[in-house]
Order: structure tokens, then C-alpha cells, then sequence
């Protein structure tokens, strides 16, 4: 069997999953409204650079070109570039982060089957930003690693490495749910985990750049995880 037909049995690549772990960005956490926060700090000087008004809309449209084309700079760091502020340091802020309006329930039915942790590259103090969203209930307190706490980030394989030691199951009893391809889809299947490629946010339309970024399944939102994994 080809891995593009594995692929298409995902039902048998789950079956023996007992553990998810979850991204935070753009798979929990709409960051739309933080990057607006920060596209309006710096506003005048773009508008200054660009010789005209930018609004959001038009900077926006940059960053999901820039999700899907630049391995050199981040979505916002792509965008900065086109209108001549390329290499200028804007803070990001997860004040204005939103919990995606189908995360609550679909976490709350996930985690009355499956044991649920965090791998993601995150600023410091990710477990109080989770009891801030209401969504530290549903996660294992000792299986919860953002980078910034831990001192490791994707896509290195040592934080999916402590993850799945913290959880104290086989790499092939865990899934991993993420949306970008490099930090979140191939170091989990180098791992031995599976894979489960969550296409919203900036990287949505971003291509897989070899066989080891193309997840297990993809979906578009987390009720596509739960329709994924809970069957009747």
C-alpha cells in the first residue's frame, strides 16, 4: 500500500490513538484580531513608507500570500516587506487572541475519549493564557508544552520527544493537530505520531514541501476532528 492510499483509510491510522496533542495558533486560536493589534501599532509608518493609506485588509492579504509562498519570513514579517518594512520588530500580544467558536464543545467531546495535551511554540505563561480562554480544563496539566515554558520549540523533535514521555504512551497512540506543515506535521511523523493538518489561519493554503509534511488527514475546523475521530 502507497502512503497516499494509507492516507485515504483514516479510520485505521487513529485506531489506536490515545492521546491528541494540539497546536495553539490557528488550531485552538484565532490570531486575526493579534495581528490587527499590531498592524495598527505601526500603521503610520507603513502608510509613511507606502506613500498612501493601508488598511488591514489589504496588509492581511499580504500575510496569507506570505503563508503561502515565503519559507524566508513569517506571514506578518512577509507582509511588512512588501510595503517597504522589511526586518522592523513589531510585539506580538495574545491579549486580543479569540478561542475559535467551535474549540469549547469540540474539546469538551475529544476529552471525554482521549487523554489531551499541547505542543506549541507559544510565548511564556501558556498554561494561565489557557485558564484565561477557559480551555485549560480539558488538557493534562503535565502534558502541556509551548516553547516558551519548556525552552524547546517545533520543529525541533526534543519537545514532541518530553510531550510524549509526559504522557507516557507510544508515539503511535498520539496525534498531532496542527496547521503548518514544517513545525507541526513532519517532526510529529518523525517522531512516530500521527498527523492531522488543520487548514485555517495564514498557512492554510501553504503546499507541503516533501511526502513527510502531508498529514495523515486534514480538516478545516475542529468539528472535522471530532467527525474524525468519535464514531457513533
Amino acid at each position: 500500500m502507497t502512503g497516499d492510499e494509507e492516507r485515504q483509510c483514516p479510520e485505521e491510522a487513529f485506531r489506536a490513538v490515545k492521546w491528541i496533542f494540539f497546536d495553539v495558533g490557528s488550531t485552538l486560536a484565532d490570531e486575526s484580531e493579534a495581528h490587527r493589534g499590531r498592524f495598527d501599532s505601526i500603521r503610520a509608518t507603513l502608510e509613511e513608507r507606502a506613500g498612501r493609506k493601508v488598511d488591514f485588509c489589504e496588509f492581511e492579504e499580504k500575510m496569507y500570500e506570505g503563508g503561502r509562498s515565503s519559507e524566508k519570513h513569517g506571514p506578518f514579517g512577509y507582509a511588512l516587506s512588501c510595503f517597504g518594512c522589511g526586518g522592523m520588530h513589531v510585539s506580538y500580544s495574545s491579549d486580543r487572541e479569540e478561542v475559535y467558536p467551535e474549540a469549547t464543545e469540540a474539546l469538551r467531546v475529544l476529552s471525554e475519549k482521549y487523554s489531551l495535551g499541547i505542543i506549541a511554540n507559544q510565548l511564556p505563561g501558556l498554561p494561565e493564557r489557557l485558564e484565561k480562554m477557559g480551555l485549560s480544563r480539558f488538557f493534562v496539566k503535565s502534558a502541556v508544552f509551548g516553547s516558551g515554558d519548556c525552552g524547546m520549540e517545533k520543529p525541533g523533535t526534543g519537545i514532541f520527544a518530553c510531550a510524549l514521555a509526559a504522557a507516557g504512551c507510544e508515539p503511535r497512540e498520539a496525534v498531532m493537530v496542527g496547521d503548518l506543515p514544517k513545525n507541526d506535521i513532519a517532526p510529529a511523523a518523525s517522531a512516530g505520531m500521527r498527523t492531522v493538518r488543520i487548514r485555517r489561519g495564514y498557512f492554510k493554503d501553504r503546499p507541503a514541501a516533501a511526502e513527510s509534511e502531508i498529514a495523515d488527514a486534514d480538516i478545516s475546523d475542529l468539528d472535522g476532528l471530532v467527525k474524525l475521530l468519535i464514531k457513533e
